[in-house]
């Protein structure tokens, strides 16, 4: 995937804070995902990155790619 300008929603900007998740992290998934899937959502598609040595924990990412 290119990185292209993001929009964030409201949405995602209060799930980013409750997890403590930063926009950089959200970045790396997009740039380098260990697992690419459609998404739940029509149109969409969410990238995976395993996090974490011991208990490893998996970060999701669902996006929609515009032209």
């Amino acid at each position: 995937m290119i990185l292209k300008k993001i929009i964030w929603t409201n949405h995602a900007k209060e799930k980013m804070k409750e997890y403590q998740i930063s926009e950089a992290r959200i970045r790396r998934i997009l740039k380098a995902p260990a697992r690419i899937e459609k998404g739940i959502v029509e149109g969409t598609v969410a990238a995976m990155q395993k996090t974490g040595k011991k208990r490893t924990q998996e970060l999701w990412v669902m996006y929609q790619d515009s032209p």
